[in-house]
C-alpha cells in the first residue's frame, strides 16, 4: 500500500484493507462468486475458527494442503496483523461497477510495529511517499465443492477499500475497481 505526497512531518498510522467477495450462493452451485471463507467446504471451518456471520483466524493457521496444488497462503509481512477478520456474510454489497450481489469480508489490518515495516522517500519539495511491505497472500481452500459446468456463469467477482489513517487525525480512503477472476 502506497500514499504519495504526504506532508512534512506526517506519517501514516494505520491501514485497513476491507476486501468484498461476491457470495457463491447454494451449496451445490457452480457460481457464480466464491463460497465464504466460514462455509462448510472451507479450511477455516474445519479448524472451527469461523461462525455463519464471522470470522477470526491466524494469517498463518490451517490452510492445508490441497491434492495437487500447494498452499496459497504465506504470512503476513512486517506490521500486518497476524489475524485476519470477516464481519459479513451474504449481505448485499453494490461493487464499484455497480452490481448489487450477496458478498462477504476479508479484513487486514496494518501498523508501524517497526520501522522494517515501511519505507518513506522524501522529494525534493519535501513530499513524502509512504510504502507498507506488501500485505502477503491469505488463502482459503474449498473441499469438495461443484465444479464448473459447461455455460455456467463461474466468474469470481470481488473489490476492496482501503482507508488509511494519518498522524495528523486525517483519514484517507481508496475504492477499488471492480474485478471478475473467471476459470479457463
Amino acid at each position: 500500500m502506497t500514499v504519495h505526497n504526504l506532508p512534512a512531518g506526517v506519517t501514516v498510522t494505520s491501514v485497513t484493507e476491507q476486501f468484498f467477495v461476491m457470495n457463491r450462493q447454494g451449496q451445490t452451485s457452480p457460481g457464480p462468486g466464491a463460497f465464504f471463507m466460514g462455509n462448510v467446504s472451507t479450511n477455516w471451518y474445519r479448524a472451527r475458527n469461523c461462525t455463519s456471520v464471522g470470522c477470526s483466524v491466524p494469517w498463518t493457521g490451517p490452510i492445508g494442503g490441497v491434492v495437487g496444488m500447494p498452499d496459497r497462503s504465506t504470512g503476513p509481512n512486517a506490521g500486518w496483523s497476524q489475524t485476519v477478520t470477516n464481519t459479513r456474510n451474504n449481505v448485499n454489497h453494490t461493487f464499484s461497477n455497480g452490481t448489487v450481489a450477496p458478498a462477504w469480508d476479508v479484513n487486514l489490518t496494518w501498523s508501524p510495529t517497526s520501522s522494517n515495516a515501511y519505507t518513506l522517500t522524501t522529494d525534493s519539495t519535501g513530499c513524502t511517499t509512504f510504502k507498507t511491505t506488501p500485505s502477503g497472500r491469505f488463502g482459503v481452500n474449498y473441499y469438495g465443492v461443484t465444479g464448473t459446468t459447461q455455460g455456467a456463469a463461474t466468474c469470481v467477482t470481488a473489490d476492496y477499500r482501503v482507508t488509511v489513517t494519518l498522524s495528523d487525525g486525517r483519514t484517507l480512503t481508496y475504492r477499488s475497481s471492480t474485478s471478475s477472476t473467471c476459470p479457463d
